[in-house]
């Protein structure tokens, strides 16, 4: 897909969409753990994950191992992974660690709902803005964290009207600030 096409919706499918190196501290096998347990209990679902490849054919590997082929669409370096985080149903952090992960705040200015792993991004979505969803860093509580929104779409929906309620105005100075303090 070229970047200025835009991304097809999988038609009646839960959509799920990644971003990130793929990498082992970004969580992709996590995930593709997560997809299989997905897949086992019959849910419909199509899973983006956008970024480079760093893990020297890992997660390629455990997706094949897996089955999961016609479920995960590892779409290798996209200039613009908006039109995969835009069509998503739920956006997902897998990370086994994260300092800031700027596509969780990319996530939540698209009005997504945001499930993460137990990371400091995860924390802070969840504590200071209450609009993602955090779980163990394990493939069963990713899986399970998953199905609960998906089973319960009103949990869904208090996830993004939060998202909605954030004034990112405040923030563009909150992290120009942060930057020059790193510069000064």
């Amino acid at each position: 897909i070229k970047d200025n096409e835009p991304v097809a919706k999988p038609n009646n499918k839960l959509v799920l969409c990644s971003c990130g190196r793929i990498a082992k501290e970004k969580g992709f096998d996590i995930a593709t753990r997560a997809a299989k347990i997905l897949k086992d209990k019959n849910i419909d679902f199509h899973w983006f994950f956008v970024g480079n490849y760093l893990d020297n054919g890992f997660v390629e590997s455990l997706i094949k191992t897996e089955g999961l082929q016609q479920e995960i669409t590892v779409t290798g370096f996209v200039p613009n992974p908006y039109k995969y985080m835009e069509i998503c149903d739920i956006y997902i952090q897998p990370s086994y660690e994260d300092a800031h992960a700027t596509t969780v705040v990319e996530a939540a200015i698209l009005n997504k709902p945001i499930i993460s792993t137990d990371t400091s991004t995860g924390r802070l979505f969840r504590d200071k803005y209450n609009c993602c969803d955090v779980c163990e860093i394990n493939a069963d509580a990713l899986a399970a964290t998953i199905l609960n929104l998906y089973n319960n779409p009103s949990e869904k929906e208090k996830l993004i009207a939060t998202t909605k309620e954030i004034d990112y105005s405040k923030k563009y100075s909150e992290y120009k600030q942060a930057l020059n303090d790193l510069f000064a």
